[in-house]
């Protein structure tokens, strides 16, 4: 009876001790940001193609930029306006983040004047520009 006991106990042990070896890391997509820095309402990385105008670009300029781009300064960032003026204002060069006055200013940090987007919004923009700066 003991040596059955015994036996059922290491073999238990056993068990616990593979089944604890046994599990997958999953990391979930991390909205702070270690630079401190503010962002959108939506911090965490998004796929290339999913980023849009209205979901994910103009909550960014709303948090960051309409203090100081909010009519009186251009280019114009409220909701209502901010695709036009961008537009018009030749902003955003369509499918060339690089060569976009509105990206340059915000990937090097010299926009927004209180301190640098977050990563992850600042490629949210560029996405959005290298996918054809759409009004969408």
């Amino acid at each position: 009876m003991k040596r059955t006991i015994l036996t059922v106990m290491i073999m238990a042990m056993a068990g616990c001790a593979l089944l604890t070896g046994c599990y997958k890391d999953v990391r979930m997509a991390d909205s702070s940001s270690s630079d401190g820095s503010s962002g959108g309402s939506d911090g965490g990385a998004v796929p290339a193609d999913s980023v849009t105008f209205a979901k994910y670009v103009v909550p960014l300029f709303t948090s960051n930029c309409v203090t100081c781009h909010g009519g009186n300064e251009a280019p114009d960032l409220r909701a209502d306006n901010a695709y036009k003026s961008l537009i018009n204002g030749k902003y955003v060069v369509a499918g060339d983040a690089a060569s976009s006055i509105l990206y340059q200013k915000v990937s090097s940090g010299s926009m927004p004047p209180d301190g640098p987007m977050k990563t992850t919004d600042i490629d949210k923009i560029k996405n959005w520009i290298n996918n054809g700066a759409l009004n969408n």
